[in-house]
């Protein structure tokens, strides 16, 4: 890949996914003033379900329609596509809506969720036909279009959200999520239809080919599908477990709501918004990694993950002090939430062990190992679920922290062993890795 290209690519990742998780944060600043601690966790138990769903209409589509389009067969690939999405999200879109009720209360133990479940059900196959042109654009090697569509969603979702939620008369939690749900689903249609009029400008000129590729479509997406849904699953019945198990600790139904809240709806969002450089990087070097892999470069392989593990590592351990020497004024700033910015403190030292698990991931996925990365995230999410059923009622909040260090450890680790053994690289090299951005300052000093 051309060393300019490759850095642009970069920015322009690393300047959306910040642009967007910046976004999304400022939303969750607002929302949390708006509805509180106690609405915020019913949000994030509504998003649990939703992600669930939401990842069986889009698992796969974008990955098989690039490869597919690379191979020349753009148009039928994406007609397809599109049409298995349409068909799979409308499939799920009723589900969803007709289960709402059960799910609300037998599930989720909350039957104020029930509603914004029901709006949030349309925008499934929207989402789907959207990761398939995604694809399409991504086969190009056009990053520009599709991450303008996905800005636009963000921008009109919170846009209309919190339009509705300060000008309308939202009187409770179930109105106030529905509300928030509804948003989202307007704002995957708008996305829908931006995606579709750029590919439509730049789609491959002639007719359209005959035979639509049903069997090497569905010979793509059926198995990161499967894969998906297990490890999808398995986070879902881990969100389920905390609000209920921390009850146990002699918690009110309110107060356990308000602690979840707090982690997933406020803590983690800042905790996770430096992976925006880590996830570009991944996101690039995956078909770099690959095309390495395909013409036998050994050393060539070596040199990536060193740079890209040293690159991360660098910057998350920055990112860490800052969040230590600053973390708890950030967190009253925004949130006026003391008990925010402890938390805060508590799982900073989590930050560079997550960036060096998304890079590894990825560039493992590049090596063609997405079997055994899949082995490794069931195996942690089972043993993530045991260790929360175990810990939670008898250490509260604090158990769920130990479960956090324990799992991004155990995925650090056996993914950088996994990733070593696959390029050669011998187990020291994890201590030599601070050399590679240290080795990038004096290059540009």
């Amino acid at each position: 890949m051309d060393r300019n290209r490759a850095l642009r690519g970069v920015l322009l990742l690393t300047l959306s996914s910040a642009a967007l998780r910046g976004i999304g944060m400022v939303y969750r600043i607002v929302l949390s003033e708006r509805i509180g601690l106690e609405g915020m966790g019913l949000y994030e138990l509504i998003l649990t379900v939703y992600g669930l769903f939401s990842m069986l209409a889009c698992a796969g589509l974008t990955i098989t329609v690039s490869r597919l389009c690379a191979e020349g067969r753009e148009r039928a690939a994406v007609r397809a596509a599109c049409l298995y999405a349409a068909a799979l999200g409308t499939v799920l879109c009723a589900g969803l809506y007709g289960s709402a009720e059960f799910l609300a209360g037998a599930l989720l133990g909350d039957a104020r969720a029930a509603r914004a479940l029901k709006w949030i059900a349309p925008s499934l196959p929207l989402m789907g036909m959207s990761a398939a042109l995604r694809g399409a654009f991504l086969a190009r090697g056009d990053l520009l279009r599709p991450t303008l569509a996905q800005l636009a969603e963000q921008v009109v979702r919170v846009g209309l959200v919190l339009a509705l939620l300060f000008r309308c008369d939202v009187t409770d939690l179930s109105q106030a999520c529905a509300v928030i749900l509804f948003g989202a689903t307007f704002a995957e249609g708008v996305s829908l239809l931006l995606c579709a009029l750029l590919y439509r400008r730049v789609r491959s000129a002639g007719a359209a080919e005959a035979a639509l590729p049903w069997g090497a479509l569905l010979r793509g997406v059926l198995p990161i599908w499967l894969g998906a849904l297990l490890q999808c699953g398995m986070q879902t019945a881990e969100n389920l477990l905390i609000p209920p198990l921390l009850q146990r600790g002699a918690l009110s139904a309110s107060q356990a709501l308000a602690q979840y809240g707090l982690l997933s709806g406020m803590v983690l969002p800042i905790l996770l918004f430096p992976a925006a450089f880590p996830a570009a990087v991944g996101t690039l070097l995956l078909p770099e990694m690959a095309r390495e892999r395909a013409r036998g470069r050994e050393e060539r392989k070596r040199a990536l993950t060193r740079k890209a593990l040293g690159a991360a590592l660098g910057l998350s351990l920055l990112c860490a002090g800052c969040f230590l020497l600053f973390g708890e004024k950030l967190m009253l700033l925004l949130y006026g939430s003391e008990s925010a910015g402890g938390l805060l403190l508590l799982l900073t030292p989590l930050l560079p062990l997550l960036s060096l698990e998304s890079v590894a991931d990825a560039l493992l996925k590049g090596l063609g190992k997405q079997g055994a990365t899949l082995a490794l995230e069931t195996l942690d999410a089972l043993l993530r679920v045991l260790a929360i059923l175990l810990l939670l009622p008898r250490l509260g909040m604090l158990g769920y922290v130990l479960v956090l260090y324990g799992s991004a450890v155990l995925c650090a680790l056996t993914r950088l062993r996994l990733l070593f053994a696959a390029v050669g690289l011998e187990r020291r090299a994890l201590l030599l890795l601070l050399r590679e951005p240290l080795t990038l300052l004096r290059r540009r000093a």
